[in-house]
């Protein structure tokens, strides 16, 4: 295998695991049936898509699913309750 199939090879298969995981986390409630866990991972989403977009000049669309992380604040409304206090509903 060719050096710049290999890495082609491996940005294809990046973004398609990261679109599936975008998909699959970003629900227009900003839920997710992880709970809060999965926001540590925001940033790292972020930063490959932007990242991509430096090097190919194209993020493959995974800044247009980044704009359903707004949503992610009407969740922690949801579970922070009225008081601050966590809730947890599992």
């Amino acid at each position: 295998i060719a050096p710049e199939d290999l890495v082609q090879g491996t940005i294809d298969y990046s973004v398609k695991m990261l679109s599936s995981w975008a998909d699959e986390m970003m629900t227009p409630d900003g839920a997710y049936r992880e709970g809060t866990i999965y926001w540590y991972s925001i940033p790292y989403y972020l930063l490959f898509a932007d990242a991509l977009k430096n090097v190919t000049g194209s993020d493959d669309g995974l800044f247009a699913k980044a704009d359903a992380l707004s949503n992610f604040q009407n969740f922690i409304a949801v579970i922070l309750g009225g008081d601050g206090s966590m809730v947890t509903f599992g």
